[in-house]
């Protein structure tokens, strides 16, 4: 097969398409040069040679996608007209709503062809209708390259022999096979790397721990945060003895605070809190859009032990973010107010997407400045510290106002007004009700819902009962993706539903518009 000749940073820089018809040999790229050119350009550098790269793209897909050229007329752009990123900024953002939903699928895609689409992934949406990801060979690349950079940078795996086991959903799902496909070819180029899938089953996952973890220097957990959680204090339980395995975890699907992250980590008996854990920021709309570093992990969890530094990094932020870090080639950033809009390449090409995240983008230069006023040196080059430091921009995710997160799925207000809806349902409650995520005693997290009476109107626990099991019928109905779930689990993840009398509680007050998702 011939070679990529693949050269850092350059190969994103290439002119080929390689999103539609070119296929990349993933034996010939060098993650190494890669990481070394993060190191060593300017973060101004690399962001101005992200924006010609996205300009391109922009006027390719107004070109070449038939859904976007519809798109770009329905709102009177011409695409010559953009002849500048200040130009770019005057485009319409495209969302689910006003453009993935309104044009034929294929359409969506270049040359409204499929051919050449390597796999597809599922989401779901608030209506509880999937929606079909194409994803190419590049995206499949782009995905490897970064886990290959980060499991050298943070577990060592030239090193070690590694079993990673896989314990997001499996299937259809974005995060399960993509994570089974790079750790493949991280195995085929050569690394001490086996590859081990149970998916969501907590026994299974047990099982191959003790079995093989043994036979290997570490075992990666990769998982939802939750999930992964509960292997380990089941593991507890059990009486396994987690120092034996040398435990790593990677962690993807919803948010965490560093004193949870602490916590599995000690329960695990990690050795190290900065680099046996990371954090990827991810999506089927587009893989994975960025990425924990050593470095957002160590302001993280200083920012938890500081709370001068975490009022002057953070904006006086009552829980501190997520804090990633991103390559603009791969996915170029835009903070639209306080919401997180993209750009990528892909079988689906995303220009100027908002994907209703609640966050802030932080320059590599401007983050610098602010740790510099707090005596923090750690982006200094002359720094005594051992990370390393890649020159990206910075991401603060808040997550979701439309959705609560959990296990790693998105369960939106319109999965419960659905259940709301039931006959029976209606003649006892208000329509209003809140949900939020919350954590127990012990750190586990699970849905809570608040639901509000009619006026006048007590109910007993048969009647509290009834109303639970169909919502949560609906529940599972609406949203095919906690179907699964609730199939894998149980009643591990069956909301718990607290009823008010009416107008007692200030959830539902009068004087303005409901909120269905509080923090």
């Amino acid at each position: 097969m011939k070679k990529n000749n693949f050269k850092g940073i350059e190969f994103f820089l290439s002119d080929k398409n390689y999103s539609q018809n070119y296929t990349i040999d993933f034996d010939s790229y060098n993650a190494d040069s890669f990481k070394k050119d993060l190191e060593n350009i300017s973060s101004e550098e690399l962001v101005a040679k992200a924006k010609t790269k996205f300009l391109k793209l922009f006027h390719r897909a107004a070109e070449e996608v038939p859904a976007y050229k519809k798109f770009l007329k329905k709102n009177n752009i011409n695409h010559k007209d953009i002849a500048t990123w200040n130009d770019f900024q005057k485009v319409p953002l495209i969302d689910k709503n006003n453009y993935l939903n309104k044009y034929q699928l294929q359409d969506l895609c270049w040359q409204g062809s499929f051919n050449k689409q390597t796999i597809i992934s599922v989401s779901s949406g608030s209506s509880g209708d999937p929606f079909f990801w194409f994803r190419s060979s590049w995206q499949e690349f782009e995905a490897s390259l970064q886990h290959e950079i980060l499991f050298k940078e943070f577990f060592q795996i030239n090193n070690k022999s590694t079993l990673l086991i896989v314990c997001f959903s499996m299937g259809m799902y974005v995060a399960g096979v993509l994570t089974q496909n790079c750790g493949m070819r991280l195995s085929q180029k050569n690394y001490p790397l086996t590859v081990i899938s149970p998916g969501i089953s907590i026994e299974e996952t047990s099982s191959l721990i003790s079995k093989l973890g043994g036979k290997y220097d570490q075992v990666v957990l990769a998982g939802y945060p939750p999930f992964l959680k509960d292997i380990i204090d089941v593991g507890l339980k059990n009486n396994i003895e987690w120092s034996k395995f040398n435990i790593k975890f990677l962690f993807a699907g919803e948010g965490f605070s560093e004193n949870w992250r602490l916590e599995i980590m000690e329960k695990a008996c990690c050795s190290n809190k900065i680099y046996d854990s990371f954090s990827l920021y991810g999506s089927a709309d587009a893989n994975i859009l960025a990425h924990e570093t050593p470095v957002t992990i160590y302001l993280r969890q200083l920012a938890t032990i500081n709370e001068e530094i975490k009022n002057r990094l953070f904006f006086q932020a009552v829980n501190i973010p997520g804090l990633f870090q991103y390559n603009p080639l791969s996915k170029y950033f835009e903070q639209v107010k306080n919401e997180l809009v993209f750009s990528s390449d892909g079988s689906i090409p995303l220009l100027r997407y908002n994907i209703k995240d609640e966050g802030r983008v932080v320059s590599f230069e401007r983050m610098k400045k602010k740790l510099d006023k707090n005596g923090v040196n750690i982006l200094n080059k002359n720094s005594k510290n051992r990370m390393s430091i890649w020159n990206l921009p910075f991401l603060e995710l808040k997550g979701k106002k439309s959705a609560v997160i959990l296990y790693g799925l998105l369960i939106y207000p319109d999965n419960i007004k659905k259940g709301l809806e039931d006959d029976y349902i209606k003649k006892y409650i208000s329509g209003r009700f809140v949900m939020k995520k919350l954590y127990d005693n012990n750190n586990n997290s699970y849905l809570k819902i608040d639901i509000e009476l009619m006026e006048n109107i007590k109910i007993d626990n048969e009647i509290k009962n009834t109303i639970q099991e169909i919502i949560i019928k609906n529940l599972r109905e609406t949203n095919f993706e906690f179907n699964k779930l609730f199939e894998s689990m149980g009643e591990k993840v069956i909301p718990k539903i607290e009823f008010w009398d009416y107008n007692s509680s200030d959830y539902f007050s009068r004087s303005g518009k409901q909120s269905w998702i509080i923090d």
